[in-house]
């Protein structure tokens, strides 16, 4: 397992809006594991790394590691 780091973490509306989508479309793309995410708070909601929405905006075909 990795160590947290001081990365901020991004919210889906945040992501969707940077990356031109829709929410559904950035939940969806976290649970089939193609953007990866941390669950928080008891409803779990997802929270992206920036490293994630950089990644994702670069074009790099890789997948997130589920």
């Amino acid at each position: 397992m990795t160590a947290l780091t001081d990365e901020r973490l991004l919210t889906s509306s945040e992501v969707a809006r940077v990356a031109g989508v829709s929410l559904e479309t950035v939940q969806s793309w976290a649970r089939l594991g193609r953007l990866r995410a941390v669950r928080v708070g008891r409803q779990g909601r997802y929270r992206f790394p920036e490293s994630e929405l950089r990644r994702l905006l670069s074009g790099d075909g890789k997948e997130a590691a589920a």
